[in-house]
């Protein structure tokens, strides 16, 4: 008794009360001399200093539990000590004892042929694999723990099942007389009841694989999910395999506005979905953000809430509404509703409890994919920006009939000189401008691939039948030029703008000349 006690204590996490209990139950067996129940409380013992965070007390009593059951040839035992001596070195990170209890254990379990502490092998040694950075390790055991879960719960189905129908044929033989003075109503509730159990759990093993395989389509979605509307469409489409979902919300609380939005919303009493900003104030979906606890609520508990000034009336009333708060550490960032608008359709707090394990998924699914979004808006908005300041860059502007001025001013790089390239063309061509007058004053080092790039420019406006004129070439500029070789025979140069300016006006006034060919 003192040790079940303690037990009960250990799995309600209350590990010093659960010591206490332990330790008397210690003193009792060995004053009794039972060696294998003394080592099975050792491990318990063990098991509570590992709760609080004493992993080498842990340890102490493990070794004891160990040497113990060694001693008196309990396999069973033994095995279950190699695991959790190696889950105790596995949580101080030491990697190598861990792995040699792990593996010596791993092959006890299999000689014994107990599969559940086999499949707990597996368990711990992928989560070895895993902290030492052996991924392949980790992926080889992840799979034998999966497969040989899914061979237990094969077999245990098997065996169960197996088990009733013995128990059903040893009760039959035994009440044989009994049951055939039983009433036929008394027989078939008798079989219905029973009937009723095994499906029960057998449904609750189909629903806890179905919420399994739900978790992992919602954090696969968000990958694959372009936007967020996508990815809480996909989340709903989820959550219509567990349960009735026809009238779903996702409501996201705005700090800075104190307002939520919509980012997705099925309802078949208010048709369309509703993007605008709403403050909410006295709803049942402010309540559950700001209380930031799960809530089911049908009529009474409406009423209650309403008559408690907790929340008013807003929107359509439902006979059944469920909530809960979807938390990304201890921020609240909204709230995910499902409610019903006919008494037909029945939540429970079951649905409830089912709801709020999946909105923390929909919580960092919501969250990652917002931060997704947001960094898509900023690389648009800085492309569209990094855009303007290139037209901005290159200006030309024509100070007369026939003549344009370019001046540029900054790093010229590649991209602008391209740029630069394409706006010339275009102006020349709109503008039917004779001379292009270059100034490069602001223009601080050109390399290479710029200056071929501006050669190739001046040769383009020749084409159109432009003349250039290169201003404001510094000193480094020029030295630059001549030491890359780059031919600028036919290159017309001037040291300042106002020289630049004063040329090309006067070959305007010489091709305005009658008789000039300029």
């Amino acid at each position: 008794s003192m040790n079940n006690i303690g037990l009960v204590y250990e799995h309600r996490g209350e590990y010093d009360k659960a010591l206490d209990y332990y330790n008397k139950a210690l003193a009792l067996r060995e004053e009794i001399g039972d060696k294998i129940w003394v080592a099975s409380t050792l491990n318990n013992i063990g098991n509570s200093y590992a709760g609080l965070g004493n992993f080498n007390k842990a340890l102490e009593n493990q070794l004891k539990a160990f040497r113990i059951r060694k001693e008196v040839g309990d396999k069973n035992g033994v095995a279950f000590s190699y695991h959790d001596i190696g889950l105790i070195f596995l949580n101080q990170e030491k990697y190598d004892l861990a792995a040699d209890y792990l593996y010596k254990g791993l092959h006890l379990a299999q000689e014994i042929g107990v599969k559940n502490l086999e499949m707990g092998f597996y368990n711990l040694l992928t989560r070895l694999s895993e902290a030492q950075g052996k991924y392949k390790e980790a992926f080889t055991y992840h799979k034998e723990f999966h497969d040989l879960k899914q061979a237990i719960f094969s077999e245990a189905s098997a065996a169960r099942i197996a088990a009733l129908e013995a128990k059903v044929e040893t009760e039959a033989r035994e009440r044989k007389e009994e049951v055939t003075r039983l009433k036929t109503e008394e027989l078939e509730k008798m079989v219905a009841e029973r009937t009723a159990k095994l499906e029960a759990e057998i449904a609750e093993r189909i629903r806890a694989e179905r919420i399994q395989s739900v978790l992992f389509n919602i954090s696969q979605s968000v990958s694959k999910a372009n936007t967020l509307k996508e990815l809480l469409r996909t989340i709903h489409h989820e959550l219509f395999t567990l349960m009735e979902a026809s009238n779903f919300y996702v409501a996201l609380y705005h700090v800075d506005t104190d307002t939520y939005t919509f980012p997705y919303e099925v309802d078949s009493e208010e048709a369309g979905e509703n993007y605008t900003s709403q403050q909410l104030k006295k709803s049942l979906t402010d309540y559950v953000r700001r209380t930031g606890k799960s809530l089911f609520v049908d009529e009474k508990v409406h009423e209650r809430l309403i008559k408690d000034g907790e929340v008013e009336m807003v929107g359509t009333p439902s006979p059944y509404w469920i909530g809960a708060p979807l938390k990304i550490g201890r921020q609240v960032i909204g709230v995910a509703v499902l409610q019903s608008y006919s008494k037909d359709i029945l939540y429970t707090p079951r649905d409830l409890d089912l709801l709020s394990f999946i909105a923390d998924s929909i919580a960092l699914s919501v969250n990652r994919k917002r931060s997704e979004e947001e960094l898509r808006n900023q690389l648009s908005l800085i492309e569209k920006q990094q855009e303007s300041i290139l037209e901005l860059s290159t200006p030309a502007i024509k100070i007369s009939e026939g003549v344009m001025v370019v001046p540029l001013i900054g790093v010229l790089d590649s991209r602008r000189a391209q740029h630069l390239t394409e706006e010339l063309l275009a102006a020349i061509s709109s503008t039917q401008s004779k001379i292009v007058i270059i100034d490069i004053t602001g223009i601080p080092t050109v390399d290479s691939a710029v200056a071929h790039h501006l050669i190739k420019t001046i040769d383009s406006l020749r084409l159109l039948g432009a003349e250039s004129i290169i201003t404001g070439i510094r000193p480094g500029v020029a030295q630059t030029i001549i030491q890359l070789g780059i031919d600028i025979t036919g290159l017309q140069t001037r040291a300042n703008l106002a020289e630049g300016v004063r040329l090309a006006f006067g070959k305007m006034e010489s091709s305005e000349t009658p008789g000039s060919d300029m």
